[in-house]
């Protein structure tokens, strides 16, 4: 969650943000990343999981 925060803040609308681990071995990690989905629901533009690589991508709306 942690991590997530730090970069989100930064992170400039249209940029993407990456999780390894999602929807594999560590579902605590699943568990939060959803949770953040939830809340940042509304500055998510996109989100794209590749279940081969573990990796979840979360897009940051543009600012208009």
């Amino acid at each position: 969650m942690n991590d997530f925060y730090l970069v989100w803040k930064h992170l400039v609308p249209g940029g993407i943000v990456a999780f390894h681990d999602y929807g594999y071995d560590l579902p605590k990690v699943t568990e939060t990343v959803d949770r953040l989905i939830k809340k940042y629901m509304k500055d998510i533009e996109k989100i794209i999981i590749n279940p081969v690589v573990r990796v979840i991508f979360i897009k940051k709306k543009p600012s208009y």
